[in-house]
């Protein structure tokens, strides 16, 4: 058993080792990646008593790392999926932290710690300590590119055994943020489980004028152009909802966001030549029950009337786009965990997470079969009665998000409350060492 509120030696050492080997894979170049963490990871767990492979990427460089403990897959009567991303954002130069773990006071600090490596020490414990009970089979992904793209939780959804899974937990951030008061919003008392996150569309947006000499004032210059053309899209945005901004109860409004824009000029940048090209990335924050496809109808729509307005302008995909989600909570699965955590922490508290994660894109690719209702809140599913929502096919696969408490993800301030990890810690062992198939049984 784990007790205090300080980590044993072996899981600092082991969390250590995770914090100093960067793996920075971002959407800034040069993007980096993650393999020598996974050799590091691989080292570990080839000490276990697991079974590990590797899923290659399509780069041929990189690599998931797939480890499953307990009854062979195939023959379990319940299969868990630990979910973890091993990539970090990259150390911007002006950052005082280092890839070193530190411990202060009651934190523990390092680039890396809270999103999401105290993450992979909780699934790395899971291998290591806990003893599967008969029945049942844990399965840790250890998988690159969240921060970058998620190819790698695209390239699990490839794994021939992925249909086996019926339940997905993961030890990611909640990034739940402060009240007005500067009061951290997530707590362990009770526990805040993520059963839900925002959606985020991904677009590139470039317009192309024509070239001609900067004095005409009645020529098009592509910035102009570019503001102009970005006035009309949020006029669009937000007339597809009634002519108001759509917002949901748990994720806040929706929202388009320009996250860079790039100009060129004729003539390699000649100061009295037009701009000809602007371009710019695009981010549009979704919320139930708007989809993918909605926005991309939109953004079509949009492009035909600019068109028309001899505005040339075009719109392409820009790496991977998720789909908001909201767990069914009803899912007997769920509430098995939900027992758990309310048994160990005291209570549970169904939480939206603020920050799209991977479980935006698993979540939707396990269960795309199934035909759930999106547009209810987190509250609404949690009082509707299981009479007023459609049935659950017995292979909804709930992702659940239960993760240590920490703050500053994306900061140079990143850092997680320890005695919080100690808890997870043990609460994983417990919950995966038997508690959960109770609970199932029941």
């Amino acid at each position: 058993m784990l007790s205090g509120e300080r980590l044993s030696a072996e899981h600092f050492e082991t969390l250590g080792r995770l914090v100093s080997t960067p793996s920075a894979y971002t959407q800034v170049d040069p993007k980096g990646d993650e393999v020598a963490l996974q050799e590091r990871i691989w080292e570990m767990l080839s000490q276990c008593d697991c079974r590990v492979s590797r899923q290659e990427m399509d780069d041929g460089l990189r690599f998931n790392i797939i480890a499953q403990k307990g009854a062979p897959i195939d023959e379990a009567e319940f299969v868990v999926l630990l979910y973890g991303h091993v990539d970090t954002i990259k150390k911007k130069p002006t950052w005082d932290s280092a890839y070193e773990l530190s411990r202060r006071g009651e934190m523990l600090h390092g680039i890396g710690v809270y999103d999401m490596k105290a993450g992979l020490l909780v699934m790395i414990d899971a291998m290591r300590n806990v003893q599967v009970p008969p029945g049942m089979t844990v399965v840790s992904a250890f998988c690159v590119g969240e921060e970058r793209d998620s190819d790698g939780v695209r390239k699990l959804m490839e794994w021939p055994n992925i249909q086996n899974i019926d339940l997905v937990l993961s030890p990611e951030i909640g990034a739940m943020g402060n009240d007005p008061q500067g009061v951290m919003l997530e707590s362990d008392h009770p526990k805040d489980v993520i059963v839900g996150r925002p959606g985020n569309v991904k677009s590139v947006l470039s317009v192309t004028t024509p070239d001609d000499h900067g004095y005409k004032v009645n020529v098009p210059d592509a910035n102009d152009a570019w503001r102009e053309l970005l006035n009309h899209l949020n006029f669009h945005f937000n007339r597809r909802c009634s002519g108001s901004v759509r917002t949901h109860p748990d994720f806040g409004r929706e929202f388009v966001r320009t996250r860079h824009m790039e100009t060129r000029e004729s003539g390699g940048g000649e100061f009295e030549s037009v701009a000809t090209h602007a371009y710019s990335r695009l981010a549009v924050r979704i919320a139930p029950p708007t989809t993918i496809e909605e926005i991309r109808r939109w953004q079509q729509q949009t492009l035909e009337e600019l068109m028309r307005a001899e505005r040339w302008a075009e719109f392409t995909e820009s790496g991977t786009s998720y789909n908001p989600y909201v767990v069914r909570t009803d899912s007997p699965k769920a509430r098995a965990v939900f027992r758990a955590v309310e048994e160990y922490y005291g209570g549970v508290r169904f939480s939206p997470g603020q920050a799209v994660a991977d479980g935006a894109y698993g979540h939707h690719a396990m269960n795309r079969h199934i035909a759930a209702p999106t547009q209810y809140s987190i509250a609404q599913r949690t009082l509707r009665g299981a009479g007023e929502l459609p049935p659950l096919p017995a292979e909804y696969v709930p992702w659940l998000d239960i993760g240590p408490l920490g703050q500053g993800a994306h900061k140079r301030t990143e850092r997680v409350y320890e005695a919080s990890l100690v808890r997870l810690l043990e609460f994983y062992r417990t919950l995966l060492g038997g508690r959960l198939l109770d609970h199932l049984r029941a």
